[in-house]
């Protein structure tokens, strides 16, 4: 279990950096906030529907593995969308100049001695997203057995229940991120 949990935060930590690098390049400025808002949302509403279908599913199929096998398709289509990427990103690449290429290369280059002189704020958010992360997500992985437990409800009605916990950010998220593209202070917010 252990394992699992270490290769799942190896996975999603990577995804999210390569999501955000990704929308971090395309917005620059004012779109950013509310463009990182839409993908947080995103993922937000998956967790939502997965929590609370992962016990009708197995119900429907009669064995547990059913639901990992739902989750096995979204992220075989991921995969795919993702490779429909990469090739239009390799025709972008092969119809873009020499030049160009070799500005953005030196433009985008990070020095990882410089991260020493990031300034206490930036730490400060890292301690923070890591002691409020750790609370939260261990919650996020007891808290349909605490329902069943507590009000004595069946699997279903738990994992439904449970996934209300996902329900705030969905709506949460993109108002902040419209309001920080559109007032902007977003180290004055925290």
């Amino acid at each position: 279990m252990v394992a699992g949990r270490i290769l799942y935060g190896l996975g999603s930590g990577t995804i999210t950096v390569v999501q955000e690098t990704i929308l971090g390049s395309w917005f620059k400025g004012k779109g950013l906030a509310i463009t990182i808002a839409i993908q947080i949302t995103t993922s937000r509403i998956a967790s939502f529907l997965s929590m609370g279908t992962a016990i009708p599913i197995a119900n429907r199929f009669g064995f547990y593995g059913a639901a990992f096998w739902a989750n096995f398709v979204v992220c075989a289509l991921s995969f795919g969308i993702n490779l429909v990427y990469i090739g239009a990103m390799r025709r972008i690449r092969r119809n873009t100049s020499q030049n160009v290429l070799d500005r953005l290369r030196t433009k985008h280059k990070f020095n990882p001695r410089l991260v020493v002189f990031f300034f206490g704020i930036y730490w400060m958010i890292i301690v923070e997203s890591f002691t409020l992360g750790g609370g939260w997500n261990s919650f996020l992985h007891i808290n349909s057995e605490l329902v069943k437990l507590r009000f004595g409800v069946n699997d279903a009605i738990a994992a439904w229940s449970a996934s209300v916990s996902q329900i705030m950010p969905i709506f949460l998220v993109p108002f902040l991120g419209w309001f920080f593209d559109l007032y902007g202070k977003r180290t004055d917010m925290l």
